[in-house]
């Protein structure tokens, strides 16, 4: 009888001892200076921009990239992605818009005519769009060769010459 009240009082005393592989994580202290117009290295740089128009330049890239990170991040809905990109695209509509026209008006502002601004405004988009694409996603595959030096392009045997005649067998 001792001796099962000996082991009923080390087995209480044991159980209040937290498990040595016990981990107390605390999450990263993001906290930070807010953006200053002129902020160096902060993605796509406008030149002469006014503050709102540098704040219509981050919130755009901020977009644009939750918008990439959706199309790349489909393959796991833990992460959230597209249901992230959706709630700031349906709650903040208004101010999106807002945001896109500011960056309209700017390129309207810096360049010469109509057509030049929308060319500038396409461009800008191009590049803050590749900037945060990756160049292949998970679940992708490749099937391009490794490029071929151009010394050796026109002999016969060379590796572009057998990429595309090996291209042909396969059609």
């Amino acid at each position: 009888m001792i001796r099962h009240l000996c082991l009923a009082a080390s087995v209480l005393a044991l159980g209040a001892v937290p498990a040595s592989a016990q981990i107390f994580w605390q999450g990263p202290d993001f906290r930070g200076n807010p953006l200053v117009p002129g902020e160096p290295n902060m993605g796509m740089t406008l030149p002469g921009a006014t503050v709102a128009e540098e704040r219509a330049n981050w919130a755009w890239q901020m977009r644009a990239a939750l918008n990439v990170a959706k199309l790349q991040c489909k393959f796991e809905p833990v992460l959230l992605a597209s249901d992230s990109y959706d709630g700031v695209y349906i709650n903040h509509a208004a101010e999106l818009a807002q945001t896109y026209d500011t960056l309209r008006k700017y390129f309207v502002r810096t360049t010469k005519t109509a057509r030049a601004a929308q060319q500038a405004l396409d461009q800008y988009g191009t590049k803050t769009y590749s900037s945060f694409s990756t160049v292949r996603s998970p679940g992708t595959t490749s099937t391009s060769a490794p490029t071929c030096p151009a010394r050796c392009a026109a002999r016969a045997g060379c590796c572009a010459s057998s990429r595309s005649t090996s291209a042909s067998r396969r059609a």
